[in-house]
């Protein structure tokens, strides 16, 4: 079935099904890594800790990530676990992450760093990946080039992964609503990563009564941060600024990994 591709015109109205009164849309409220965070990791801990939890139901998964990282960071330890016990997992990347450092080939540079992450989460097993090479900055423009991607991976027996709307970057925006819609157009379930909502947002913003958790055991927590080593670019301040600061990886250090999904 084709899916229609107007997202973002109606999107605010259908974010549904949360719990959550939604933030202000993402290309209004775009963050910047060095923002002061409006919470430390242990202001969330409390309310982290009284989610539910959750077990990863049965089919395949589709964790589609904006940017390489944000699979890992949002998913890495679902991914990690999926490939252990062999499900049919595809990892989507709508972008090389061009944009972060314009003044290197830092897309190069970034797609090596997502193919050494993948292999860690799958321990050398591999994954499909889908890489669709789109616009860094700009995945508002390319709606219909997602949602044609998505379409022949996802049926009503997919989990499909992606991140949370609003989270404070226009691309994260673009691509929840893309997953969204695919999704709702074949009855498939959406579990939804925070990612910058971490940096911007509180407890009270983010953690609805459709949070919750998914507990990782030590080799898919362990997978997962020695994924986040290999993305270097991002975190050691050799090109420039780090994009992802301590503070904000502080808040994927966890036995367990935060999804907002259905009610």
């Amino acid at each position: 079935m084709r899916v229609a591709a107007r997202l973002l015109d109606d999107y605010p109205a259908r974010r549904r099904g949360t719990g959550l009164s939604m933030p202000a849309p993402a290309a209004l409220r775009l963050i910047r890594p060095e923002d002061p965070s409006t919470t430390d990791r242990a202001g969330w801990s409390s309310r982290l800790a009284g989610l539910p939890i959750r077990t990863v139901p049965p089919g395949p998964i589709v964790v589609v990530a904006p940017h390489p990282d944000d699979e890992t960071l949002g998913a890495g330890g679902l991914i990690s676990w999926a490939a252990r016990h062999g499900r049919d997992v595809v990892v989507v990347v709508c972008t090389d992450g061009e944009a972060a450092f314009p003044s290197v080939d830092i897309g190069r540079i970034r797609r090596a760093e997502f193919d050494e992450a993948i292999a860690v989460l799958t321990g050398g097993r591999g994954a499909r990946v889908e890489r669709l090479c789109l616009s860094d900055g700009d995945l508002t423009s390319h709606a219909t080039a997602m949602c044609d991607s998505l379409e022949p991976l996802v049926d009503e027996h997919t989990l499909v992964v992606g991140p949370w709307p609003g989270d404070g970057h226009p691309d994260h925006d673009a691509v929840a609503a893309a997953c969204d819609r695919v999704a709702e157009g074949v009855g498939a379930r959406t579990w939804r990563y925070p990612i910058w909502a971490w940096h911007w947002s509180t407890p009270e913003d983010l953690l609805g009564g459709s949070s919750f958790r998914v507990l990782l055991g030590p080799e898919d927590r362990h997978a997962k941060q020695r994924a986040l080593d290999a993305y270097r670019s991002q975190r050691d301040g050799r090109l420039g600024p780090p994009v992802v600061s301590a503070a904000l990886l502080g808040h994927f250090d966890h036995p367990f990994e935060t999804f907002i999904g259905p009610l």
